[in-house]
């Protein structure tokens, strides 16, 4: 089970949520429903390969890093969700 991050409703702006399926880890469905701004997709799903869990050797240098609002970055987050060589990545320590 993982608990949601606690993020910025500005993060999706001009989105509309209810019209995007949004698939979480396993177990973790009900408290997503219950989070603030990820409870706003219409249809959220638990997989239990919803975001690659990743530790820093995995990511390649060469890849383009993108945060959730598609803004470049330009180091590797320290935490976090980010964007990488098409792939959402999340580092957790």
């Amino acid at each position: 089970v993982t608990e949601p991050l606690t993020i910025d409703a500005k993060v999706f702006y001009g989105m509309q949520l209810g019209n995007v399926k949004l698939t979480v880890p396993a177990g973790s469905k009900s408290l997503y429903e219950l989070a603030d701004v990820w409870k706003d997709f219409g249809n959220i799903t638990e997989s239990s390969t919803g975001i690659a869990l990743t530790g820093a050797d995995e990511c390649k240098a060469s890849d383009e890093m993108f945060d959730l609002s598609g803004a470049a970055i330009e180091t590797r987050p320290e935490n976090g969700i980010f964007i990488q060589g098409r792939k959402k990545m999340m580092i957790t320590k």
